[in-house]
């Protein structure tokens, strides 16, 4: 499935066409993608004989669809909610530590639901990552913790999409996560990054699903992505992917460096 997926160009697109490859399976045990106006739902689908007393499958088939489609776009998609059309079991406060949203047991049905926003987030993985990554799959999706717990993950959200008005600074960031910058500063190196990283990271990741919308110009890109310069954009899109704006449109692919 992870073969036939690395190659879609957004989440929704890597969901769709997940749900189509697991349907050829019986018994199937999938999640089909639902959405309307503003919310995206995953819904569970199970056919044909499946034991499964204890839940362990459906638990398992959430978090599973849910972090490998974190993993390939690279940020974490905040879950607003969890449904289980089962009754509370003995475990159920366990699930807070594995969802981080609010729950909901004898539903009509088994789901997670989040903003649509994130189904227009590019996936920016490719094969030889990939590779690497079921190499410990899928015990290491089942054990790794959210990202929207990480101080990664909240800056990013803090920061949002919009990069045509000036970035929040640091400072301001360090207080909306009611820390000193120095903190901050030691958290994120212990997580691996840097605040400039996480903006170049985001800047990219919007820059890849815009070079997609064949009807916006280099230029126009470089604007939405907070370039006041188009040169500045494209010295700093070689740096993040190996290739410039151009190639990448036209299928090269270069280097591309991933979020850690």
């Amino acid at each position: 499935m992870c073969a036939l997926v690395i190659d879609c160009p957004t989440l929704e697109a890597v969901y769709r066409r997940a749900y189509q490859f697991s349907r050829l399976f019986d018994p199937m045990a999938a999640m089909e993608l639902e959405t309307d106006k503003q919310k995206a739902r995953l819904v569970t689908r199970m056919e044909g004989d499946i034991h499964d007393p204890n839940y362990f499958l459906r638990e398992s088939i959430l978090v599973i669809w849910h972090r490998l489609g974190c993993w390939l776009v690279g940020q974490p998609v905040e879950l607003e909610k969890a449904e289980f059309h089962y009754p509370r079991p003995v475990h159920g406060d366990e699930y807070r530590h594995i969802f981080h949203c609010p729950l909901e047991f004898d539903s009509d049905c088994t789901a997670l639901t989040f903003d649509k926003r994130f189904l227009s987030a590019p996936v920016i993985r490719d094969r030889p990552e990939m590779l690497q990554f079921l190499k410990t799959s899928p015990a290491d999706l089942l054990s790794r913790p959210d990202e929207s717990n990480t101080f990664t993950g909240k800056i990013r959200a803090l920061i949002g999409r919009d990069f045509s008005q000036p970035l929040p600074d640091f400072e301001w960031i360090a207080s909306e996560l009611h820390t000193s910058p120095q903190t901050l500063r030691r958290r994120l190196k212990q997580e691996n990054t840097s605040f400039q990283e996480i903006k170049d990271l985001l800047r990219r990741d919007m820059a890849i699903y815009y070079l997609g919308r064949q009807e916006l110009s280099i230029n126009d890109i470089a604007e939405k992505v907070g370039f006041t310069e188009p040169s500045t954009f494209h010295r700093a899109f070689k740096k993040w992917t190996g290739v410039t704006p151009g190639a990448y449109r036209e299928g090269e692919r270069g280097n591309l460096k991933t979020e850690r």
